[in-house]
């Protein structure tokens, strides 16, 4: 419990000289990259989606 009221602590006078804490910093940037990883996969999925939508349509039409 000390432990974490002296985090806390050195969490407030950070956030009072308007220094970003850096444990949030890095689980910022941590989501970011894995959000455009998520992005670049959910593209081409939808591409490969596209591509087997159009088969099957072309399959279809003989």
């Amino acid at each position: 419990m000390e432990r974490l009221q002296e985090e806390l602590a050195a969490f407030a006078e950070s956030a009072a000289a308007g220094e970003p804490d850096a444990r949030l910093q890095e689980e910022l940037d941590t989501l970011r990259r894995d959000y455009r990883q998520l992005q670049d996969e959910y593209a081409k999925l939808q591409t490969e989606f596209n591509e087997w939508i159009e088969l099957e349509l072309g399959e279809q039409g003989r």
